[in-house]
């Protein structure tokens, strides 16, 4: 599996370092998908979830994906309140003006505010999917996501000695369940 993720993270990094064609010349987009499609099941599979674990699972993610959505309409939204002064102070950039360290300021304390509350949604959503996980998966099965977190430290040459299988299991369900690609095959998986 390292070779695998390795192999992504150099084509990854190598399309992303020549980013001159937006579209997929080489025709790999789809290799590209299904390695990742790879990866990803290897890290779902061992629980052994059944098709009706992961129809129970399905809402609560979709919960915790709406409350990353919202926050991004939050975002969208106050960033849409500024365009008349960010147009402004973009449009004078071209006749030498740098913009006022205020405006600066006030942006970057937007930028805080967001980050701040991205970590809200994170946790939030940790908090919601490792609950569910923790009622919908049996005691093998929970133990099998305490061994897929361990082996993705392993596989990054890392160590989570202190880590309690809480805090695993609410990793697992931020980095694998939040992802749209997660989200796409446990409802293929469901079927």
């Amino acid at each position: 599996m390292r070779v695998l993720i390795a192999s992504i993270a150099l084509l990854l990094f190598s399309a992303g370092f020549a980013q001159v064609s937006t579209n997929d010349p080489n025709k790999i987009a789809p290799t590209l998908e299904k390695m990742a499609e790879l990866d990803l099941a290897n890290r779902l599979l061992p629980l052994l979830m059944t098709k009706a674990q992961i129809n129970k699972l399905l809402p609560e993610i979709e919960k915790a994906r709406k409350n990353v959505r919202d926050q991004e309409k939050k975002e969208a939204d106050r960033l849409k309140a500024l365009k008349p002064e960010i147009d402004k102070y973009h449009a004078e950039i071209f006749q030498g003006k740098t913009p006022p360290k205020d405006f600066l300021d006030k942006l970057t304390a937007l930028l805080k505010k967001f980050e701040s509350e991205r970590l809200q949604v994170k946790v939030a959503n940790a908090l919601i999917l490792s609950e569910a996980i923790k009622k919908t998966l049996d005691d093998g099965q929970l133990k099998a996501v305490v061994g897929v977190v361990d082996k993705i430290y392993d596989d990054q040459d890392r160590e989570w000695k202190d880590g309690t299988a809480d805090q695993k299991i609410q990793f697992y369900a931020i980095s694998i369940f939040m992802g749209d690609r997660c989200y796409d095959l446990l409802v293929r998986l469901s079927r």
